[in-house]
């Protein structure tokens, strides 16, 4: 379940609930649940700069700038600290009415440690504006075009995970891609700096 909304005309905001039951199919398992809360904030920044010493050279005749900043949450509870016991039937109920069956059940690997995450994300879009001028054979009159093209897409990301006292923060990515020598060929690349 999501739910978007817009504040003060500029500022986006989404949050959600994410709840997954797994039903066992083996008589001696029980079935178990879990729960994931999540929400983002983001805002848009745009910046322009003319560029007509470049437009006799390139046909660029002005960049923009979309500078795309993201701030996320999202929680868990710490099903997999729960006390581990010998005899399967060691159970937590929370928040169904499905136990969370802590033992011997390999289905139990899978159920998350706690988390409490705040995540930024930083989005760089770099458009040019390419402007050119046509002369129709037919008729011999010129026409004048102008077309949006993304140059650059870079995007910067990381998280800190307040729940955890060892490596708290994820590692930093960056990632960059463009199609701006054709639209047939799309160049992407990325690298990840892990802060441990």
């Amino acid at each position: 379940m999501q739910a978007d909304a817009r504040l003060f005309e500029h500022l986006y905001l989404q949050s959600g609930i994410t709840a997954i039951q797994t039903l066992s199919t083996d008589e001696d398992e029980s079935n178990y649940a879990t729960l994931l809360l999540h929400s983002a904030a983001s805002t848009r920044l745009y910046g322009t700069l003319a560029t007509p010493a470049l437009t006799p050279l390139l046909g660029l005749s002005a960049l923009r700038h979309t500078f795309i900043p993201e701030l996320r949450f999202s929680w868990n509870p710490p099903f997999s600290a729960l006390p581990i016991s010998n005899d399967a039937t060691n159970s937590y109920v929370w928040p169904f009415d499905t136990p969370f069956v802590i033992g011997a059940s390999p289905y139990f690997g899978a159920l998350p440690d706690g988390q409490n995450r705040i995540g930024i994300t930083l989005k760089n879009i770099l458009h040019g504006k390419f402007h050119s001028n046509k002369q129709n054979a037919a008729d011999g009159i010129a026409t004048s075009t102008d077309k949006s093209v993304a140059l650059l897409t870079l995007n910067v990301a990381t998280a800190l995970n307040t729940a955890t006292e060892d490596f708290r923060w994820q590692p930093l990515t960056i990632t960059a891609s463009s199609n701006a020598l054709t639209p047939s060929l799309f160049i992407s690349g990325g690298t990840m700096y892990d802060f441990y």
